[in-house]
């Protein structure tokens, strides 16, 4: 058990010590529970930081390098090892870092070892609450492990480490790929192109009305897309299954092979696909047919997914309690079209950028399967290390 080890267990400063005001723009990430991922740290732009004028004060909570974070409320299963570049930043009041001693563990293993199936779920067991569940020090130090030696918790960890690294990588060039392609969007779907004409959404374009009953033959065998099937910003379908696996029983719009779908409702989260098949779709969203003669559905997906048409469409939802575009603000939009041979070519550019960027979403997977994989033999030892497989994992 933790509790054997020896080591520092310490939970986030209350607001009676750190108040929201003290929070800056500029400064160290306060991490709390929100921050804290399975394995890894996610700071985002809304992430509050802290200046020296607080780290200096209250010493105790700043993180360093091996420090393993537990959000306090919220996804209690989740933990993180702080990381080299992370050394330094800040513990907020929804976490509780773990400091454990040099001399018996590895904090890489530890946090490898938190983050395997029976090491969370005896966490989310152990839990207080019902609603919401949270954790507490007593918990922590009672968390159940058995460690190998030193030794073989440092080879576990180099070869577990190794895969971590090239899913890192692998996010990168995923990240790099997108910006590429934001960037082609705005060269090829905006007036830039010559010869393009600006045109109402509804001169081109029209919502395809008529609700159908997901429960009956043809509809309950054809695929079900609703906004929770769709990626934000990306267009990447998730999880597609039929409506009777589903199980849906309300009204669905049917839509065809060559309509696009757009989620009226968060138009923030830019959540539009192109399925290239038929289908039915959520009353959620808008099943939208092109006049071919005028603009390529393909052209049309990628203009909806542009920067510019969401925030067109975040514009317009804001006079709404729920977010939400309607059909006569949707039909109001300038669309740029260009012509269609152009049309063609936009979007040849823009699928091939797309499939590159599946491909490595796919690598990604694959990558996080493996290594799945690997914990399941490591971290029990049904599999040894020794120094030919570090170096096979490293090559």
């Amino acid at each position: 058990m933790i509790a054997e080890f020896g080591g520092d267990i310490t939970t986030g400063p209350f607001g009676t010590l750190l108040k929201a005001s003290e929070y800056t723009e500029d400064g160290v990430p306060l991490i709390s529970a929100g921050e804290i991922r399975k394995g890894f740290i996610s700071v985002k732009k809304h992430t509050p930081r802290v200046n020296v004028s607080v780290t200096s004060r209250m010493p105790q909570y700043v993180l360093r390098e091996g420090d393993i974070v537990f959000g306090r409320k919220g996804a209690v299963d989740r933990s993180a090892r702080v990381t080299g570049s992370q050394d330094g930043w800040f513990l907020g009041s929804d976490g509780i870092a773990l400091r454990l001693p040099d001399v018996r563990c590895d904090s890489r293993f530890i946090s490898f070892l938190l983050q395997d199936d029976v090491h969370a779920q005896w966490i989310v067991r152990h839990a207080l609450g019902s609603t919401m569940l949270s954790l507490n020090q007593q918990i922590i130090r009672r968390i159940p492990l058995l460690l190998p030696p030193l030794s073989e918790q440092r080879k576990i960890a180099a070869v577990l480490s190794t895969w971590d690294r090239a899913m890192e990588l692998t996010e990168k060039l995923i990240a790099t790929k997108r910006k590429q392609k934001q960037a082609l969007m705005q060269l090829l779907l905006t007036d830039k192109v010559s010869e393009s004409e600006k045109v109402r959404f509804k001169s081109v374009c029209k919502v395809v009305e008529g609700q159908v009953d997901p429960k009956v033959k043809p509809y309950c065998d054809m695929i079900h897309i609703g906004p929770g099937n769709v990626a934000k910003a990306t267009g990447e379908l998730l999880g597609v299954r039929t409506a009777k696996e589903d199980r849906q029983t309300s009204g669905k719009y049917l839509f065809a092979e060559n309509h696009v779908l757009y989620s009226k409702i968060r138009p923030h989260l830019a959540k539009v696909c192109y399925p290239r098949r038929a289908g039915i779709c959520s009353a959620d969203m808008y099943p939208v047919e092109c006049d071919e003669s005028r603009v390529l559905p393909g052209f049309l997906y990628y203009s909806m997914l542009s920067r510019h048409f969401t925030k067109y469409a975040v514009s317009v939802s804001a006079r709404t309690g729920m977010p939400k575009i309607n059909r006569n603000d949707l039909d109001a939009f300038w669309l740029t079209l260009p012509p269609l041979e152009k049309q063609v070519e936009a979007c040849g550019v823009l699928d091939a950028a797309s499939k590159g960027i599946s491909l490595l979403r796919r690598r990604k997977a694959s990558l996080s399967r493996q290594k799945r994989g690997l914990m399941q033999q490591l971290l029990t030892g049904k599999v040894r290390v020794n120094e030919m497989t570090i170096e096979a994992a490293e090559n």
